[in-house]
């Protein structure tokens, strides 16, 4: 049941439900419990997570898989000190990902928990932003879901607990997103460039990292025997996004293929090569007892 009189934790959740957030990986604590607790009332679904880093890791899959924006929840200092290798790998794929880091009251300097998030967060390739205060609140949720989706930037919004707690009555709509600044396009000598080399080229070898599936560049990427005598490949995290199996086939009417099995073996031999090892029967190297042990 929503509260009769929100707080900031209440409006930045309803906020962040609008801008399109469904799933929040977390693990809750002292310092998330508020923000966590109101994103379920706003219809995001919590997903639990034993460590602070599994949460992280999840939410990158989760956001890379699905394109959406993707929330982390966790707790003040130790909590995201242990999310940091996730967010760290998040940030190095330019994820778009927002973790909501609970942090100790403004000031607390002194207190246990108290952590440089934003430096912190910095040293990863990370991009800190934060609540600074109940007034701006909504200005500086804005501003991290906008770096998050229009930068593909993973940011961590630090939300101070004095700042969370405030009473904030607001009934109006979210803040707009700024629009998107559209597909980017290459230098046309660079694209002059590579089709020159792709014209002198014998068997060129085209690999399609995440920015083939940010682009949906995925069916471009199919090259056809007819088109083109070359091999495509894609980078282990895009994988997923290239199983439509037809890039394999045109590979295997390829004409280089000619005169070899259709179906290339991705598995080892059967027979025993020189990179297997055949189980043997175990002796014992000493079946009737050692020479040197004297007998009773």
């Amino acid at each position: 049941m929503s509260r009769s009189n929100p707080i900031v934790a209440d409006v930045i959740a309803r906020d962040l439900a609008r801008y399109g957030a469904r799933r929040c990986f977390a693990l809750l604590g002292t310092a998330n419990f508020k923000i966590s607790h109101a994103l379920m009332q706003a219809g995001v679904d919590l997903i639990s997570a034993r460590h602070e880093c599994n949460a992280a890791s999840m939410a990158d899959a989760y956001a890379k898989a699905s394109g959406e924006l993707t929330l982390v929840s966790v707790h003040s200092g130790p909590g995201l000190t242990n999310a940091l290798t996730g967010i760290g790998e998040a940030a190095k794929s330019r994820t778009p990902l927002v973790v909501l880091a609970g942090d100790v009251p403004t000031g607390a300097v002194k207190n246990n928990f108290y952590i440089e998030q934003a430096d912190m967060v910095r040293a990863v390739g990370a991009v800190p932003e934060r609540l600074h205060t109940p007034g701006t609140a909504r200005e500086d949720a804005l501003r991290a879901v906008s770096r998050a989706l229009r930068e593909r930037q993973t940011v961590v919004l630090s939300l101070p607990l004095d700042v969370q707690h405030e009473p904030l009555a607001s009934n109006l709509p979210p803040l707009e997103l700024p629009p998107s600044g559209g597909r980017l396009h290459p230098d046309p000598h660079a694209v002059t460039a590579l089709a020159d080399a792709l014209l002198k080229a014998q068997r060129p070898l085209i690999l399609g990292g995440r920015g083939a599936v940010v682009s949906d560049a995925e069916a471009t990427l199919v090259i056809r025997p007819s088109t083109c005598n070359s091999v495509g490949g894609y980078t282990a995290s895009v994988r997923s996004a290239a199983t439509s199996k037809s890039w394999m086939r045109s590979c295997r009417r390829c004409p280089s293929r000619r005169g070899r099995s259709q179906t290339p073996s991705l598995t080892r031999p059967s027979r025993p090569g020189p990179h297997r090892r055949v189980r043997r029967e175990y002796k014992p190297r000493f079946p009737h007892g050692r020479s040197d042990q004297k007998q009773a």
